[in-house]
């Protein structure tokens, strides 16, 4: 065949799309033409100037796939494609990308296109990765590239080898990790005499921003050895259970269930630790590992994992297992079971509980939750770590009292990688140095939450004084003098609802509670939790309510809580989805699982859809009109906005005051914006708004709250039915 046939041959396995830039493979392109511009995410290979989505596929069978020069860390990031691929992509062999999952664009790290001839198009070999799954690669633009001429290296794990702080492991760790990419803050793993070590580089960004890293030969890598002087003086210690700080509930069913039954030659149970990352699930391994002389600890990522495990199956044994993960350990599962089934007793640490096979969990008797430390355990870790580093006398008990107060969200990782910035830092006190510290982290029970950091003052709410003291009272009081409630034997409201016509400061009120009252502050928007499986509605909000304890004391807020709490029985579809989510709703504020320092509060335009079973107290027991703002309301809203804007002297607030009647506080700024808009269109110099130009601006800007509305607030605010309840 000529060379101008095979050409031909190759074109054609590619075909464009006439709808969008991508480049996908001839036969997907009907199929292609039938989803394309509708789908969220890609479910078919395809690749543009600057991406590729391509399938994984095993190792090409060749030695001679993989470059000869390639060793270490390039080589675990050689990503295999057809030589085609990178004719169509227009770039060169060794061009970095940014390696994403799919669907959920999970950045995995960067890896480095090499061609070869046998690799099928749209195809992908990359070491370590799950075969047949779509993966993204996306160019690194050669400017986002930072060659770096020093880089700092930590383990990820607490279990640190003992060669870790040897001058030979550093050396090929230097050799490993030359002429690459990294990412700062991502995992990565190298084998050195059969054990895995996985590193990451140290970063203090907190802005979720990628940073790709190019190292050279004269890149001085350096390796941290903090982690493993800690671990070093662990070791030294007569090491039990009280060393660890906080985690009082884990503690005390770790002793009963495991430690207690092999001290006293009893069958100990086996015991699951689950919990997010940085809360002490690997120092709890390596407690008990000490305390059972437990027999080995095993990693799913270990090639040998199985061998390893039959191999101590033939006895009573205590075996430990970091780092859970479903997918690795999916082809492991029947000799895990087995091994439970002969007898032996497994301790487990994962981070979601959901994700382990029903297989495995249900062998496991004992789940214990490892929750994002309280105030006071976080007082005891802060003791604990200030301990090992000699330093328990330079922080008084007052002092850790206000580290633990600014530091709400903080597991105990967060709080060792705080004091590690502040001892770093020469000037000031300890204590200061570690409040400004715990600025620079954020915290890992709050980073994967639906958070926000308002920053909004009750001044910036103009009028309402008596609805900002009301809600402070019922929000604020409750943490600042406890002991109040106490003496006078209440409960503080479970929950506030916040009712009213639209644009009159609902969410800036929460938000402004929120900032100023030093809560976190989780905001929800109702529509948000709907999902078109069956279960995820409900799963949504059991998520919400128990990540809200685990940051507590927090406020959750509900927006548009009408769309999640409508009336029973309103839901013409057939699924009454609705109906479900507001059960889980109600169960959740009714306590059936306590909720620890939650308070809820919940905004709506129309409070007459809600479910009456939402109001009754105990749940939402507070329920407060936000009505429009009066004259002196709109005064203070209009001052606000004049302190930004350049007015005519001749304008008067008290004027303009009163002719906004049955104005919302939006249309009040609404107008005050459109007249300084009026002035601009007139003269783009001119110096000042005039009144000329709020006259016409209030002509432009009129009330839309009509008065049936503001008679169904009223009705609702009595109690009485509204005039449809009544009709029926």
């Amino acid at each position: 065949m000529s060379v101008a046939g095979k050409n031909k041959k190759k074109e054609k396995a590619f075909a464009e799309c006439p709808g969008c830039p991508k480049t996908i493979l001839s036969r997907d392109l009907e199929r292609h033409k039938a989803e394309c511009g509708c789908e969220d995410t890609p479910k078919l290979p395809y690749l543009t100037a600057k991406k590729l989505v391509a399938l994984t596929a095993p190792a090409p069978d060749s030695s001679q796939a993989i470059p000869q020069d390639c060793f270490g860390w390039n080589k675990q990031t050689c990503a295999l494609v057809s030589s085609d691929v990178l004719q169509q992509m227009r770039v060169m062999a060794r061009t970095p990308c940014i390696l994403r999952t799919l669907p959920e664009r999970k950045v995995v790290g960067v890896v480095v296109l090499w061609s070869t001839s046998e690799m099928g198009p749209l195809r992908v070999h990359i070491p370590g990765q799950p075969n047949e799954r779509l993966v993204e690669m996306e160019v690194v633009q050669s400017d986002s590239v930072r060659t770096v001429a020093a880089v700092s290296l930590e383990p990820i794990s607490e279990k640190v080898p003992p060669f870790y702080g040897s001058k030979q492991f550093a050396d090929f760790v230097r050799v490993y990790f030359a002429n690459t990419f990294l990412i700062a803050g991502k995992p990565m793993a190298c084998r050195y005499f059969g054990s895995i070590c996985e590193l990451r580089v140290q970063t203090n960004r907190n802005d979720g921003e990628l940073v790709v890293l190019k190292t050279t030969t004269k890149t001085k890598i350096i390796l941290d050895t903090d982690i493993a002087d800690v671990c070093a003086q662990l070791e030294k210690l007569s090491l039990n259970i009280d060393n660890i700080g906080g985690c009082e509930d884990a503690k005390a069913k770790v002793q009963k269930f495991l430690i207690e039954p092999v001290q006293s030659k009893t069958p100990p149970c086996s015991v699951m630790l689950w919990g997010i990352t940085g809360t002490g699930k690997t120092l709890f391994l390596n407690v008990i590992k000490r305390l059972v002389s437990a027999s080995s600890v095993l990693s799913l990522k270990d090639p040998l994992f199985t061998q390893h495990l039959t191999h101590l199956s033939s006895s009573n044994n205590v075996v430990l297992i970091d780092d859970y993960e479903s997918e690795a350990a999916a082809q492991h599962i029947e000799a895990i079971c087995t091994f439970l089934d002969n007898g032996n007793t497994l301790v487990l640490a994962v981070r979601e509980v959901e994700a382990v096979d029903m297989r495995l969990r249900r062998r496991i008797p004992v789940e214990v939750e490892m929750r994002v430390p309280s105030q006071g355990e976080r007082i005891e870790i802060l003791k604990v770590l200030l301990n090992q580093r000699k330093a328990l006398k330079e922080l008084s008990d007052e002092q850790m009292k206000d580290v633990a107060m600014q530091t709400h969200g903080y597991t105990g990782a967060d709080l060792k990688s705080a004091l590690k910035i502040a001892s770093m830092e020469k000037e000031g006190s300890l204590s200061d140095r570690l409040l400004a510290a715990t600025r620079q982290v954020r915290p890992t029970g709050l980073r994967q939450f639906i958070l926000e950091v308002p920053n909004v003052r009750w001044e910036d709410i103009g009028g309402y004084e008596e609805l900002k003291k009301e809600i402070q009272q019922a929000v604020v009081w409750p943490q600042m003098y406890p002991e109040v409630f106490a003496r006078f034997g209440i409960q503080p409201p479970t929950g506030i609802l916040l009712y009213g016509p639209p644009g009159c400061s609902k969410t800036l009120v929460a938000r402004a509670l929120a900032s100023q009252s030093k809560l976190n502050f989780l905001a929800v928007k109702g529509p948000e939790l709907f999902s078109k499986w069956v279960g995820e509605s409900e799963k949504a909000i059991r998520d919400i309510f128990h990540r809200a304890r685990q940051v507590a004391p927090a406020i959750l807020f509900f927006d548009e809580i009408d769309a999640v709490a409508v009336a029973r029985g309103s839901d013409q579809g057939g699924n009454r989805v609705g109906d479900r989510v507001l059960t889980q709703l109600l169960t959740e504020l009714d306590g059936l699982e306590k909720k620890s320092g939650v308070i809820v509060l919940a905004a709506t335009n129309r409070p007459d859809t809600i479910d009456g079973a939402l109001l009754r107290p105990g749940r939402l027991d507070r329920a407060i009109y936000v009505t429009l703002p009066d004259v002196e309301s709109r005064k203070s809203i209009i001052n606000i906005h004049f302190e930004r804007m350049q007015i005519h002297p001749d304008v008067k607030v008290e004027e303009l005051a009163e002719r906004t009647q049955g104005y919302s506080g939006a249309e009040v700024v609404a107008m005050c914006r459109n007249a300084a808009l009026i002035a601009m269109r007139e003269n783009l110099h001119a110096e000042h708004v005039t009144g000329a130009h709020f006259d016409e601006s209030i002509r432009s800007v009129v009330p839309r709250t009509d008065k049936r509305t503001l008679e169904a607030y009223d009705r609702f605010k009595r109690g009485e039915p509204s005039k449809d309840e009544e009709e029926y």
